[in-house]
């Protein structure tokens, strides 16, 4: 192998000559988390759980922790002082083992649970690297590679001390490495809070333009309003029935297809679509293996909506999800239902409607609940509905809320850019393949 000059190879892979490779048993002391009966929880001190450390590499004393009766020498015993590491120990999902959190200040009188480990080291590593040392590509393999599987994925203290940690040796090495992770952080976290912004934004004006309560230019100059069944609406709006703005009064349910007929022949809509996506992605649709005859019958249309007839969870069910393109022949399956809209409205209106507070309401009402949540096509065609009664307007209601999710989904597009930037960069700095200039 041809080493490059400045380099060195090592059982972790190629590092700079100046790097140092150490057993993480070599740099820090682990110990096991806290151990309480559900009885002790709820009151007392504050306690670090799992949900604490997935989504978040950091902990200070702003988070907003849980409670747990301990002791005065447990609290000595599971501290947690500035620079601590916490890796979770056990997790439902391979992924999720061994993911980390430093502590960036004391949390006084906190303990931790014992599904985490903590890692204290013998001030090797700076504070601010700790945040990203832990995620590098080949170390999070190697952790995941020497964790256990039984009914969740484990990571236990001899495991984690025989693992191999490549790093600079100088302090302001690791700053730097830290500083340039942290400032596309700050990118990411700035194109967060916009999204949050513009999406609070948008359910605010969904409220007012879906119930009436303000009117687009050009519309309602004639202002009145007129109290009916779901509450005050415009004079010139009507309250219709789902049944009455449908293709042929009907909400149909897919087709049932056996899992052995998945994988291949034409694409199919699922519920995990309409779970996960707003506007369907042709690219990401299932396959399944259905006739001509079926094809009639289940055939999808641009502009066709699609709603969630069941979940496990009540704010699953009901999900709606707009086709705006197809690159082929679609169908769609049983637990899904099709809402086709007639010549009365207009299918992008009906679309942010159907995710309206109004017809959420109507949901939560009226799907019955036993384990999975479900909702009937029945009761589908039952709700009630302000509609304009010029489609325009509905047009021009929809467009306002349709470039709002163009704005949030660029800010999506821009957020998910920096986010494989700095996924590249890590790689990059976390292993010395790039060095920063000044840096060592």
């Amino acid at each position: 192998m041809n080493i490059p000059k400045g380099y060195k190879q090592t059982e972790v892979g190629l590092i700079p000559e100046n790097w140092v490779v150490k057993k993480l048993g070599d740099i820090g002391k682990f110990k096991n988390g806290i151990n309480k009966g559900k009885e002790d929880f709820g009151f007392g001190y504050p306690f670090v759980n799992l949900l604490d450390i997935f989504g978040r590499t950091k902990l200070s004393n702003n988070l907003s922790l849980g409670l747990v009766n301990s002791t005065q020498q447990e609290r000595k015993d599971y501290e947690l002082k500035q620079g601590d590491v916490l890796f979770v120990r056990s997790s439902v999902k391979p992924e999720g083992v061994g993911l980390t959190a430093v502590v960036i200040e004391d949390l006084d009188d906190s303990v931790y649970s014992g599904f985490i480990i903590r890692f204290r080291d013998f001030n090797l590593l700076n504070l601010s690297y700790k945040e990203y040392c832990f995620y590098e590509e080949k170390f999070r393999k190697r952790l995941i590679d020497n964790s256990t599987v039984s009914a969740n994925t484990n990571i236990n203290q001899d495991a984690l001390k025989n693992l191999a940690l490549a790093f600079p040796p100088t302090v302001a090495e690791q700053k730097a490495i830290a500083q340039s992770l942290s400032d596309v952080d700050a990118l990411i976290t700035e194109c967060d809070r916009l999204i949050t912004k513009k999406r609070n934004n948008k359910q605010g004006t969904m409220e007012q333009l879906l119930t009436g309560k303000k009117r687009l230019p050009g519309f309602g100059k004639v202002q009145g309003y007129k109290q009916t069944e779901i509450g005050m609406i415009p004079d010139d709006w009507n309250v219709l029935d789902i049944a009455d703005i449908v293709e042929n009064n009907r909400v149909p349910s897919g087709i049932y297809k056996e899992k052995t007929l998945y994988g291949k022949g034409i694409k199919i809509i699922k519920l995990s679509d309409v779970f996960s996506l707003d506007y369907f992605d042709p690219a990401k649709a299932k396959r399944v293996v259905i006739n001509g005859n079926e094809l009639l019958s289940y055939r999808v249309r641009v502009g066709d909506i699609f709603i969630a007839l069941a979940s496990v969870k009540l704010e699953g069910v009901g999900k709606v999800m707009l086709v705006t393109e197809l690159d082929e022949e679609t169908a769609y399956d049983h637990n899904v239902a099709l809402i086709r809209a007639n010549e009365v409205i207009d299918a992008k209106f009906l679309f942010y409607m159907l995710k309206s507070n109004l017809v959420r309401r109507e949901i939560s009402k009226l799907s019955t609940q036993v384990g999975t949540t479900f909702l009937k096509s029945s009761t589908i065609l039952k709700f009630k509905l302000p509609i304009p009664a010029v489609k325009v307007e509905q047009a021009s209601i929809a467009t306002v809320l349709s470039d709002m999710d163009t704005e949030i989904a660029g800010l999506e597009q821009k957020r998910d850019k920096y986010k494989a930037i700095k996924q590249g960069m890590m790689q990059e700095l976390l292993t010395g393949k790039t060095r920063l200039i000044g840096s060592y």
